[in-house]
């Protein structure tokens, strides 16, 4: 009988997980084939062997992928169509994704955007008297072109469900033109009467066109809003623009191409949502209650998280999809003794009611013959880290729909093994063109004398359909 396979041909991409251990600054090789680029461009640093005995881990992911397809980034012979039955689909996240949408679909106005989820995004005219949104050539594929400062062209996603505390707002704008006003990239828009939305990624017309400004707003005309200097955009390339607000600590953070760029601290709490339109949309383009507002440019790869990313974990997203490459893990800086750990979200759609996913490396973590072993416990018996003692890279699960108890909801862990091996399989899946997600932590730690410099392996994830 058939069975679908959910995997990637070639390197980084759905379902394949590429990881660089590293000792910062350095960079890994460029790897190429006829099917995928790999740059390992880590932090814009170029250098040989590093001399410290602290390394970081730093990971890629894939994208969603629907039927057939190519990219810069990868290319696919079995992905999720919703008319195949018994179809999968992988995807590797940082954690905390809420909505991811690409924007790579075809056509003018009026077309619809998938995250992969129920969010689906509608370009649509919120006026007759502008330009459509069109599409054209994208960071990373295609994107979306606004037509003018003075239309009311929008992209409106439902955001129901996305009401987080914590927030990251990350997207790739490429503007043509810096007018000096307000001119919203995405924004949670706000009711009649008030100023700000709960949370928005605009250019300050306060401080120039070619300034963003970040805020948190609530009822009252109220706002918590940072800007950065002016002159930190430029016309006419691509440019990553991140948001994020912690609310344990208040704190919110303007990232430029992996870099930050402002940050402020205000009274802790989570972000308000009494400024919120009834309509709960969230706007690129335009925000809607400034009309006439519009971006003069292109945004591309738009993704939400329901925490503030670490200065690391921005960085990582930067360095990948300014190579092509869609998500970016980090482990950060591993100091021997004191073991790192980055969580990832594993992300399944189906159709079929069973299925199974495995995992395997090609080799240790490898330097030239210098290794990182893997640790000892195995997928079919893991067993609990050991601080200080346990040395080597390792995986557990921490969640994920009828979870084996054997992994201790990420007490325990286990070797990424050398050939693929089953480490979650999933019954009763619901029918229909439905979500899993599979929440896993990778943890490291070397010993005192491992020798410093770039370590890399590739792991692969995938998925299969059980009839």
């Amino acid at each position: 009988m058939l069975r679908q396979v959910g995997r990637a041909i070639g390197g980084v991409a759905a379902g394949l997980l590429t990881m660089i251990l590293v000792a910062l600054p350095a960079s890994a090789d460029r790897m190429t084939s006829t099917n995928f680029t790999l740059n390992g461009n880590i932090n814009s640093s170029f250098g040989g062997q590093g001399t410290s005995t602290h390394y970081g881990m730093f990971s890629t992911g894939g994208e969603p992928v629907i039927g057939n397809g190519a990219s810069g980034s990868y290319m696919l012979g079995a992905g999720f169509t919703a008319q195949s039955q018994q179809s999968i689909q992988l995807t590797v996240q940082p954690s905390g994704l809420l909505g991811y949408w690409n924007f790579d679909e075809p056509g003018n106005a009026n077309r619809q955007f998938d995250d992969g989820s129920s969010n689906k995004a509608d370009a649509r005219k919120t006026s007759t008297n502008e330009g459509d949104l069109t599409s054209t050539t994208g960071k990373i594929g295609n994107a979306i072109a606004g037509s003018g400062a003075h239309g009311d062209s929008s992209i409106l996603i439902p955001s129901d469900s996305i009401q987080p505390s914590s927030v990251t707002m990350e997207v790739w704008f490429n503007p043509s033109s810096l007018p000096n006003e307000w001119n919203s990239l995405c924004s949670y828009y706000a009711k009649p009467g008030e100023d700000w939305g709960p949370f928005e990624l605009y250019t300050d017309g306060d401080n120039g066109g070619n300034t963003i400004a970040w805020a948190l707003g609530s009822s009252g005309n109220t706002s918590r809003e940072i800007s950065t200097t002016p002159n930190t955009i430029t016309t006419g390339s691509w440019q990553h623009i991140v948001g994020t607000y912690d609310a344990a600590t208040g704190t919110s953070r303007i990232y430029i191409n992996g870099v930050e760029k402002k940050s402020q601290t205000f009274s802790p709490g989570s972000i308000s949502y009494t400024s919120a339109n009834p309509d709960n949309k969230i706007s690129c383009f335009n925000n809607v209650r400034w009309s006439g507002e519009g971006v003069i440019g292109a945004l591309d790869h738009l993704k939400i998280f329901n925490r503030a990313l670490t200065a690391n974990e921005v960085k990582a997203e930067y360095n990948a999809q300014n190579t092509g490459v869609i998500t970016g893990l980090t482990l950060g800086t591993v100091t021997p003794g004191a073991s790192n750990t980055t969580l990832q979200d594993v992300i399944v759609r189906t159709d079929s009611g069973q299925y199974g996913v495995t995992l395997s490396q090609d080799h240790n973590l490898q330097k030239g013959i210098k290794t990182i072993p893997a640790i000892s416990a195995s997928i079919a018996s893991p067993a609990g880290w050991s601080e200080g003692t346990t040395k080597g890279l390792g995986f557990t699960l921490l969640s994920a729909p009828g979870l084996d108890g054997k992994w201790s909801s990420g007490a325990n862990y286990a070797a990424i093994p050398g050939s693929a091996t089953s480490f979650y399989i999933r019954s009763g899946h619901t029918s229909g063109d439905t979500i899993d997600t599979i929440s896993s932590r990778l943890r490291l730690d070397t010993t005192v004398s491992q020798e410093a410099g770039d370590y890399s392996n590739t792991v692969t994830y995938t998925g299969t359909t059980i009839p």
